[in-house]
């Protein structure tokens, strides 16, 4: 017969590691992926008001 005792301690070690780390706020988050979509998103600022002047530069020499 299995012990229940066991059982229940060796759960609720688990229940209490898995609250742990589920009530970190970083867990689902890469510094990685962080960094590149930062540097995409200032990319992109830094390139949507040359692309607008460029498309202008490009109408009216047409």
């Amino acid at each position: 017969m299995i012990d229940y005792l066991a059982l229940t301690i060796g759960h609720a070690l688990m229940a209490f590691a898995f609250w742990q780390l589920f009530g970190r706020e970083r867990v689902d988050t890469d510094p990685l992926i962080e960094g590149i979509k930062e540097a995409n998103t200032k990319t992109r600022k830094q390139l949507r008001g040359a692309g607008r002047r460029q498309s202008r530069a490009k109408a009216e020499e047409s």
